[in-house]
């Protein structure tokens, strides 16, 4: 999973692709009991991170660590919904690590402030898993105060652009 992990985070969609189809035959050969005391001796991996892994995963294989793979992901999300819109964000989230967006700066910046909805709990875990990394906590508390000061954006949208601020700053 770290593995496969890294590969994401550096946009490596061939070595990524290999490590998920070797950690799915791994994982499908296995019987619930194993998986289960998987889970239990790997705490790092919780089911969370491990649905997040996949999410990104899902991302990575959709736009290949393509900032213009991820603008026509976003057109036909527009017309029909998919590929969804978690999937889209988490595409979005690991791409900015990789790369500035360029000329689709304004199709991302669009994108992440037209979700109106709002999860205060989502938020929160959100900002524990930012504040969790290896940063320096005051600066992602200014970068916090920065952004909470942004009229009308969602918590999730705030999130999202704490982590851009953490990219580029």
């Amino acid at each position: 999973m770290t593995k496969l992990d890294g590969s994401i985070r550096f946009g490596n969609h061939e070595v990524a692709k290999q490590e998920f189809l070797a950690l799915s035959e791994f994982v499908g050969q296995l019987s619930k009991e194993e998986r289960e005391a998987l889970t239990r001796d790997f705490p790092a991996w919780s089911n969370e991170r491990r649905s997040q892994l996949k999410l990104r995963w899902q991302a990575l294989d959709e736009h290949h660590g393509s900032w213009e793979k991820w603008r026509s992901l976003l057109t036909q999300h527009i017309k029909s919904g998919a590929p969804s819109r978690e999937v889209l964000l988490a595409g979005a989230r690991d791409l900015v690590y990789m790369s500035s967006p360029g000329v689709h700066r304004h199709a991302l910046w669009c994108f992440c402030c037209s979700h109106t909805s709002v999860d205060n709990e989502r938020f929160t875990v959100e900002i524990e898993n930012l504040l969790g990394e290896d940063v320096d906590r005051s600066q992602v508390e200014q970068m916090w105060l920065d952004v909470q000061r942004a009229p009308c954006i969602t918590s999730e949208q705030q999130v999202l652009l704490v982590r851009i601020l953490r990219v580029h700053c």
